[in-house]
């Protein structure tokens, strides 16, 4: 993606202001640029709701000439995104080493379990015959 300058080409809309911050935020407006090649360009953008007709704003475009919502994230914005997604990756593969060690242990324990009642049902006669 690359930022451009375009030239809004009609009034802005006067937007309602946000009952929160009482900021009129931004409305949609046809804008143009120019493409690297010369060809210009029209679509519909973002803008501040009292940019006039013939104001600047800043767009981003991809490749094929479409602009984009928002902007590529910053080199720090990518490495934090960078760590979290490391961080969740970390925890979510402990998460599941720990639920294999429980499966695990979980299936061991039933087998011992089974195993002690193996065994005591042929201990548990001789001793209930000495005790009597």
């Amino acid at each position: 993606m690359r930022r451009v300058a375009a030239v809004v080409t009609k009034d802005a809309a006067h937007a309602v202001p946000n009952a929160y911050t009482g900021s009129r935020g931004k409305v949609e407006a046809p804008v143009r640029w120019a493409a690297p090649d010369g060809s210009v360009h029209t679509g519909s953008a973002r803008v501040d709701s009292d940019s006039p007709a013939g104001s600047i704003t800043t767009v981003w475009v991809d490749r094929g000439g479409r602009i984009q919502e928002v902007a590529p994230p910053t080199p720090g914005q990518a490495r934090v995104q960078g760590v979290v997604t490391g961080i969740h990756g970390a925890v979510g593969t402990s998460a599941l080493l720990l639920a294999g060690r429980w499966a695990v242990r979980l299936r061991i324990d039933r087998r011992r379990a089974d195993a002690w009642d193996r065994e005591w049902s042929e201990v548990e006669p001789s001793w209930a015959h000495r005790q009597a």
